[in-house]
């Protein structure tokens, strides 16, 4: 049947350490998110009369239609679009396998992440993982090469001459956020790689990128051995801290004031108020 083992050649060690991780880096997150809540019901009441359905129809149209982004900059926001789906499909599939294996499984005994369905996720997984890797290469190349002025945190128009501290932060943050969500993808396919060159499934194809990386590897000599199990451990080990990184990041790093505007409302003044729009650092390249 057409699947695959969780946690291969991990071991109970690395097992037991994966849910300490990612348990803490769950409540990290929760932390972080309750500390907004807290933040938000502390504001002043609105001056203006605020239309709360109205504006979350409008934000949910502008999140998953992207026309907001792409009308301020077509190509950076093409780019965001295959981010954002790219990064919402894998997150899904990450819940799926968290309900198969944490819940349906134990609790049932009933898996469906098998057979067709596996492979057609398999298939899925790998594609998004390419558009999400290709839209975060694209807004490196632009933050570092091209330098757009907006992305700029010098403010000469206050006469510095070079970055204040906090603005030096604020470049380590962008740079960490973006290299740590490169890495989930890249770890990602090095370890699929590994898992098949040592399996050899006859339906490796149905996981195209895996399946090419692991062909330049057995094309190379390697890893087919014990390196290639230790190649699988450390990937796998990188793999995971770079997730619960870019999950504790969301929180913790945003979001803070762009260059050129002072101080945040709360979201439901943002999305409630004519013409708002939630002022967020640009880590992507806005």
């Amino acid at each position: 049947m057409e699947t695959r083992e969780l946690f291969w050649d991990i071991g109970s060690l690395g097992y037991i350490l994966f849910y300490v991780v990612a348990w803490g880096a769950i409540a990290v997150f929760l932390i972080g998110f309750a500390r907004h809540f807290v933040k938000y019901f502390r504001a002043r009441k609105s001056p203006v009369p605020l239309h709360i359905w109205r504006g979350l129809s409008r934000m949910v149209m502008d999140i998953f239609s992207h026309r907001t982004l792409v009308r301020r900059d077509r190509a950076a926001g093409e780019a965001h679009r295959t981010i954002f789906y790219g990064f919402a499909i894998l997150f899904i599939a990450t819940s799926i396998i968290t309900v198969d294996y944490d819940i349906t499984g134990p609790a049932l005994g009933v898996s469906f992440w098998k057979g067709a369905f596996y492979l057609a996720f398999s298939l899925v997984v790998d594609i998004a993982g390419i558009g999400l890797l290709a839209g975060i290469f694209f807004m490196m190349w632009r933050r570092y090469r091209q330098r757009p002025e907006k992305l700029d945190y010098l403010r000469a128009h206050a006469g510095e001459e070079g970055l204040r501290p906090q603005a030096r932060r604020w470049v380590a943050e962008d740079a960490l956020f973006l290299w740590a969500l490169a890495l989930i993808i890249l770890t990602g396919y090095l370890q699929e790689a590994v898992r098949l060159v040592h399996e050899q499934p006859p339906w490796a194809g149905w996981s195209p990128v895996g399946w090419l990386v692991a062909e330049i590897f057995s094309g190379l000599g390697g890893p087919g051995g014990p390196v290639g199990v230790q190649v699988h451990q450390g990937v796998s080990g990188n793999h995971q801290d770079s997730r619960m990184v870019v999950q504790i990041a969301l929180e913790y790093l945003g979001p803070t004031p762009s260059a050129g505007h002072q101080g945040h409302h709360s979201w439901l003044w943002d999305i409630g108020k004519a013409g708002g729009g939630r002022k967020c650092r640009r880590f992507l390249g806005f």
